[in-house]
């Protein structure tokens, strides 16, 4: 059985014996990393400690079973059948693989799968090694959510802030201009009072998927807060046609659920370097330009005016 259940006696270790590639690679491998060995039929003949402390089933438990029978039902089972093609051939599968612990527990893998050919060229045996990537996956999940929005996965507005800053240094570089614009949903908490959140958070989806569907702001669209988004737009040599693309995602209904909504959207802009060099500016600069359409009917757009401007009030500690 190898490294787990051994089965060399000592008849066998006084005896010179060819080495076996496989256990070679095995011992090598034991102590840094989680390891199984499949027979040509996929099912499960030898596995190390690591593998123990870290499913909970011992070699017994799981001797002759379908190695697939530790899937946790995050991938399609099409997903073995094409491992199987990879390595009954002699080829070798790296990916990420959630599996689930004898304990119900789900656990994220790094996961390589090497074959090794017996006669005829085909599978004899496989050695799948492991590394747990369950904490990484974790920082990577609190990572998305500390940095998207959770109803519409979009960016968010600590995402924003980096970008701006990137933008603007591009801007910088290029010696061009960028706009920012700041958009907010038209009687958005109607919508919600006459539909409900759930619908609310649905249009909200809509809105996002309609502003990336614009292929140029694919990377640049931002959901700030409750009902309102920001646009970066860096090549503004189309400015206007963009502008207009934008508001045209808003002629048609939304269609949620059984309902036909209506919805507009007030947009304001305003323009690197034109208007400022700071990035927290042209987004204040962009939503006071929204504010002077806010309550018009329709989808309404206005650039930022100095004249207009009044100052927000700042807290003591800002």
């Amino acid at each position: 059985m190898g490294f787990y259940f051994s089965d060399c006696g000592k008849e066998k270790m006084d005896a010179p014996v060819q080495a076996d590639p496989l256990e070679i690679l095995k011992h090598t491998l034991t102590q840094a990393f989680i390891l199984t060995v499949l027979d040509d039929k996929g099912k499960v003949i030898d596995l190390n400690g690591n593998f123990v402390n870290t499913f909970n089933y011992t070699l017994p438990e799981l001797y002759l079973q379908d190695y697939w029978m530790l899937h946790s039902g995050c991938h399609a089972d099409q997903l073995w059948e094409e491992i199987w093609a990879v390595v009954q051939k002699g080829g070798q599968w790296t990916g990420e693989l959630c599996h689930r612990t004898r304990k119900g527990g789900l656990i994220w893998l790094s996961s390589t799968i090497i074959s090794f050919l017996g006669s005829g060229k085909i599978s004899s045996r496989m050695l799948v090694i492991f590394t747990n990537i369950s904490k990484q996956k974790e920082t990577e999940k609190w990572q998305q959510l500390a940095c998207h929005h959770e109803i519409t996965n979009l960016p968010n507005r600590r995402m924003l802030g980096t970008v701006m800053e990137s933008s603007i240094a591009r801007a910088q570089r290029k010696r061009s201009q960028l706009a920012v614009l700041y958009m907010d949903i038209n009687r958005f908490k109607t919508i919600n009072d006459t539909y409900g959140h759930a619908v609310g958070d649905l249009v909200l989806q809509e809105v996002g998927n309609r502003l990336i569907s614009v292929t140029p702001l694919h990377n640049f669209v931002f959901h700030v807060s409750g009902d309102e988004f920001v646009i970066i737009i860096e090549e503004i040599e189309n400015l206007k046609t963009m502008i207009q693309a934008i508001m045209e995602l808003f002629s048609k209904l939304f269609v949620i659920n059984q309902f036909q909504i209506k919805v507009s959207a007030s947009i304001g802009m305003s323009i690197y370097p034109d208007h400022s060099t700071d990035p927290k500016r042209l987004i204040e600069f962009a939503d006071t330009a929204m504010y002077e359409v806010k309550g018009r009917t329709g989808t309404n757009f206005r650039k930022y005016s100095p004249s207009n401007y009044i100052p927000k009030p700042t807290l003591e500690n800002e």
